[in-house]
């Protein structure tokens, strides 16, 4: 991953829960709509998100869900393949 585009981030230097608080996720979207370096960030968030088995805030400016119609997580590919039984 090459991070130089974090130094231009529009979120440079904002507290983190400005991303992760468990209110309304409009301040975080509205301050990524404005950002300059948004493709990149999103690029680097999709190469991580493909590797965990969990997502939680936003990033890029989408929220978790949004960015689970789009990538799944590995945890849900692996389980694609399995069949459980629940009876």
């Amino acid at each position: 991953m090459n991070d130089e585009w974090i130094k231009y981030a529009a979120c440079k230097g904002k507290p983190i829960s400005l991303f992760f608080s468990a209110g309304s996720p409009k301040a975080a979207k509205e301050l990524c709509a404005t950002c300059p370096v948004r493709p990149d960030c999103r690029k680097d968030v999709e190469v991580a998100e493909r590797r965990s088995t969990w997502r939680s805030g936003i990033s890029a400016g989408t929220t978790a869900k949004e960015r689970d119609a789009v990538v799944p997580l590995a945890s849900a590919r692996r389980l694609t393949s399995v069949q459980v039984d629940v009876g």
